[in-house]
């Protein structure tokens, strides 16, 4: 719903309306504030894993229609 696309938009910096493994990164990094010592680079890379296109390696944003 509506909170999905509010983090979606603050994740997707380019506008593509594709997050990218680094785009996904860098907004648990900053925008949730989660450091390393408390969910690894590794881990952060297995939570994309589960929840991106396998061959794209990306999340593409949902329809709300």
């Amino acid at each position: 719903g509506q909170d999905f696309d509010i983090v979606f938009n603050k994740f997707d910096k380019n506008h593509d309306s594709v997050m990218s493994k680094d785009e996904f990164r860098v907004g648990v990094r900053r925008i949730f504030r989660i450091p390393p010592l408390e969910l690894s680079d590794k881990e952060v890379n297995e939570i994309f894993a589960m929840i991106s296109e396998v061959r794209r390696g990306e999340v593409p944003r949902l329809s709300s229609d």
